[in-house]
């Protein structure tokens, strides 16, 4: 069951698709994520959005926004 990923800022969406595995920039910490992950709700900071689609790493450069993790969904929002 992969993980529903979608990157918006205030401007356009990013980033829309499926993924295996994302990893956030969260305020108490990078943050891991794969499917079936507890639901939840974080601030982000400076760093990288990464995601793994099968075996293409990519990643996102972010100032800082907030994601929120629920039943296998990440909606990421970012600030500019």
């Amino acid at each position: 069951m992969p993980l529903k990923l979608k990157i918006v800022n205030t401007k356009k969406i990013l980033f829309d698709d499926e993924v295996d595995y994302c990893e956030i920039p969260a305020k108490c910490g990078i943050e891991g994520i794969l499917p079936g992950h507890i639901n939840f709700i974080s601030f982000l900071k400076e760093g990288k959005i990464k995601y793994k689609i099968q075996d293409s790493q990519n990643e996102i450069e972010v100032k800082e926004g907030f994601a929120e993790l629920s039943d296998n969904v990440i909606s990421i929002l970012l600030k500019g």
